[in-house]
């Protein structure tokens, strides 16, 4: 009985150990994911905030939601907005939806229903039923004119076509 509990003891420090080598070699992206979740916002947007500045789109657009809710940041639109084009130009489809939500509400930049659809309309073609479904809101609430949307769809086929947003003064 000594030795199985010995070898289950043996078992947990093994397993305890790795656990804590993994933790402590996570990203800090990763690390700013679990700092969120326990409410640790500051320590989770500085975290993201460096992973933003070597590239990491994911952690930009998951910064620009902080700037966003003013969760461990000052709220700041103007700059989730910045933040959500840099993401957005690189393709990341949570950033394109959430930039034209703020083209399309007009937070952190002049309303632009143009570039609001153009932005769901590149998600959507990434297959994003959520672009879908703000697209086809648009239209149902008449935000956007849906004969203009063939010329969107063509001026606005790629990233290369789409401008970098700019902060409303």
């Amino acid at each position: 009985m000594t030795h199985l509990f010995a070898r289950c003891a043996f078992t947990l420090c093994i397993v305890g150990g790795c656990l804590g080598l993994w933790l402590t070699h996570q990203s800090p992206t990763n690390n700013a994911f679990t700092a969120s979740n326990k409410g640790h916002y500051v320590l989770a947007a500085t975290l993201l905030q460096r992973d933003a500045d070597k590239g990491n789109l994911n952690a930009n657009t998951s910064l620009a939601n902080f700037y966003k809710l003013g969760l461990g940041v000052a709220k700041d639109a103007r700059k989730a907005v910045v933040l959500y084009g840099i993401s957005a130009k690189g393709g990341d489809l949570s950033a394109m939806i959430n930039l034209a939500l703020m083209y399309r509400d007009g937070q952190g930049i002049e309303k632009n229903p143009t570039l609001a659809y153009a932005w769901l309309h590149l998600a959507h073609l990434s297959k994003s039923t959520v672009a879908q479904y703000y697209m086809s809101e648009m239209l149902e609430k008449q935000q956007l004119s849906a004969q203009l949307v063939p010329g969107i769809r063509k001026k606005y086929s790629t990233l290369a076509n789409m401008p970098l947003p700019e902060a409303a003064g």
